[in-house]
């Protein structure tokens, strides 16, 4: 019986898509007087800090999700991959209003085969937009388990805590740190040299 290949469930941002550019959006604010944290000295003096939705909506807009650089060696990895026929899931908790955005940085970053479907690319539905990371992806990870059974899942993923739950399922790389570690065929540096010294 030939072997079952695995399924690569892939995070996509921190683990192959880099937000830090839109980092400096999420500004805690006081819950009581709405002063931003940098402003602290005119503050009601609550000491309750929250990012508010605001923030959060400008964080995930899709024209600043759209600028955001890929990981490079991610990029190495996952066309790699791609390049050979592997299945490839994305699971993230980016919502539906940002699918146009997330296929065309997807398509412009990676070398994704014609025929894939982007049906692959798993996202919160609106109703999901304030569920915790690790309760929508518990639902989207036993999704996986149906639609695959009997197949050994690997996953990429940055959260600890969506780590965790993962873990339960497969064989977890957490990100975006695994990837430089992970040298497709022809693309690890040689040190041959080094031994004949």
């Amino acid at each position: 019986m030939r072997p079952l290949l695995p399924v690569f469930v892939v995070d996509i941002d921190v683990t192959i898509a880099d937000p830090s550019h839109r980092e400096g959006l999420l500004v805690p604010h006081c819950v009581t007087c709405g002063v931003p944290e940098p402003e602290i000295a005119a503050c009601c003096g609550e000491a309750e800090m929250k990012i508010p939705q605001q923030c959060w909506d400008d964080f995930i807009s899709a024209d600043l999700v759209a600028l955001d650089p890929p990981v490079k060696e991610a990029q190495r990895v996952l066309n790699y991959l791609f390049s050979v026929n592997a299945t490839v899931l994305f699971v993230t908790g980016r919502n539906e209003t940002l699918r146009p955005a997330t296929i065309g940085w997807l398509q412009k970053h990676f070398e994704i085969p014609r025929s894939y479907n982007f049906m692959d690319l798993y996202m919160r539905s609106l109703t999901e937009m304030h569920t915790p990371a690790s309760i929508y992806k518990r639902s989207q990870v036993e999704r996986v388990v149906k639609e695959h059974p009997w197949v050994p899942l690997v996953f990429f993923e940055d959260d600890p805590f969506v780590q965790r739950l993962y873990a339960e399922y497969g064989l977890v790389f957490h990100g975006p740190e695994c990837w430089a570690a992970m040298c497709p065929p022809g693309a690890c540096p040689s040190n041959e040299t080094a031994w004949r010294k």
